[in-house]
């Protein structure tokens, strides 16, 4: 069950920065695609600094982790542009 919490967690978490970083590109109209995903793992990572040292392990720099955390990125953006374009 610690895990799931964390799971939770974490996935929240990633919601919230990439709240932050479409709010920061609507002033910033040049932050787009890949370089909006950069800046929100950026700040995931900087947030999750935590999680490893519970965890013991160098998850941040894993290149599977990093992989799956993008796919979550994408995956969020492109449920919130469905559901504005369904909402217009």
């Amino acid at each position: 069950m610690k895990w799931l919490n964390i799971g939770i967690s974490i996935a929240s978490m990633f919601f919230s920065k990439v709240r932050e970083i479409e709010s920061l590109a609507k002033v910033l109209p040049t932050l787009k695609g890949a370089d909006k995903q950069n800046a929100v793992m950026t700040l995931v990572k900087d947030s999750l600094e935590t999680v490893e040292l519970a965890a013991g392990k160098d998850l941040l720099n894993d290149a599977e982790v990093d992989k799956a955390a993008r796919a979550v990125i994408d995956a969020y953006v492109a449920f919130q542009n469905v559901v504005a374009k369904k909402a217009v």
